[in-house]
């Protein structure tokens, strides 16, 4: 490099082309950069894998053990997001997506991934070890107090083509109220009733 020469920022990260084999290099990357207890390099390797193939189970675990060993939500957060943006939509994904949110008061993109769980999936009641109605009632509650984050832009995008499109509201509906409060009682799912057969006439004898 020249004398004087600017060195360019390694913090951020170049788009990357998508396929499973440069994935593969950016984590065997990532797993070297961890070796040598370079740990912010290898967090933007795992997250570089993530965005090459947004279905690295690997970078993906290599990731949440490195972040979480060491107390950094916010990338792992984004790396999650990389994961997402890129067109994974597993259910462990959401799973991990809606719990760091919550943790760093993202309440609004909480509630954007479990309306997209609910769609994608509307038979499941629970995700990971939550219950849905539960989960949402948590939400809409941390959605309420103040100094709620707003939804980031890239939520605010229409889906790719061939991708599922997912409605986007960021109004805060009335949280339900706190836990112990009496709350009515979910009405029961009306049935609709079949019109009975009509019957022949029974003969009768009298003696």
């Amino acid at each position: 490099m020249k004398k004087g020469a600017k060195r360019k920022s390694r913090s951020t990260l170049a788009p990357v082309q998508q396929s499973a084999s440069v994935g593969r290099v950016l984590f065997e990357k990532g797993l070297r950069a961890m070796e040598r207890f370079q740990h912010r390099e290898a967090v933007l390797c795992f997250r570089r894998a993530l965005r090459a193939d947004p279905h690295h189970e690997e970078a993906l675990g290599a990731l949440s053990f490195l972040c979480v060993q060491r107390g950094w939500e916010k990338e792992y957060l984004d790396g999650l997001r990389d994961a997402y943006d890129g067109g994974n939509r597993d259910e462990e994904l959401f799973f991990e997506l809606i719990h760091f949110c919550m943790k760093r008061k993202e309440a609004l993109e909480a509630r954007f991934y479990l309306d997209l769980f609910q769609r994608l999936s509307p038979r499941r009641k629970r995700i990971g070890p939550w219950s849905v109605s539960d989960l949402r009632r948590e939400i809409l509650e941390l959605a309420s107090a103040p100094g709620a984050k707003p939804l980031r832009p890239r939520l605010l995008q229409p889906e790719r083509k061939g991708a599922p499109e997912t409605p986007v509201s960021t109004s805060v509906p009335p949280a339900p109220a706190r836990a112990g409060a009496a709350l009515p009682a979910p009405p029961e799912p009306r049935r609709a009733r079949l019109p009975l057969p009509a019957l022949p006439p029974i003969p009768v004898t009298i003696e």
